[in-house]
């Protein structure tokens, strides 16, 4: 029973060494946290200052540069009159009434022009145009669309038998 005892007096003796070696090592490493998070701190707030800094700089500059782009676009106007843009001709919802209506556009003006000229073919004064006119073969009539049908999946093409499996990974020929 002594020796047990001994045993336990020497363990604990051990585990209250142990505790308070954790102990000194937690407090020093909560006092290097503190010191690094107070660090952290100090420059973050001296990063925040700069950058509002420079913020402040950078509008100031956007400022400045805006004045004497409206200031230019001024003494443009001024020199050479307001300039009238596309959009600003047709309006917002196209043309307006008050306004002259634009100039047609070049496939109305050809298309009308093209539509005017008779083709020489019409007269039939060539005889060999005529030939081969009366021997044309009647021109097949255009097959009229088919509607649109989604692709049948592999179980249905199964089912009916018309399923071909796909040849994949097959070593192609000559090599």
């Amino acid at each position: 029973m002594k020796q047990g005892l001994a045993k336990k007096t020497l363990s604990d003796k051990q585990f209250g060494k142990r505790q308070v070696r954790a102990a000194r090592i937690r407090l020093v490493r909560d006092a290097q946290l503190e010191a690094l998070s107070k660090a952290f701190d100090i420059q973050k707030q001296a990063l925040d200052q700069r950058q509002a800094q420079e913020i402040a700089a950078q509008k100031m500059e956007w400022k400045a540069l805006s004045i004497e782009r409206k200031r230019l676009w001024a003494q443009w106007e001024a020199e050479f009159g307001p300039r009238q843009t596309q959009r600003q001709a047709q309006g917002s919802s196209g043309q307006s009434d008050t306004q002259a209506p634009s100039p047609a556009r070049p496939r109305q003006t050809f298309a009308d022009k093209a539509a005017a000229k008779k083709p020489r073919a019409s007269t039939g004064d060539s005889p060999v145009k005529r030939k081969f006119e009366d021997n044309a073969a009647p021109k097949p009539a255009p097959d009229p669309e088919k509607p649109w049908r989604q692709r049948r999946t592999a179980a249905e093409r199964k089912a009916d038998g018309s399923y071909k499996p796909r040849q994949r990974n097959r070593p192609k020929p000559g090599l």
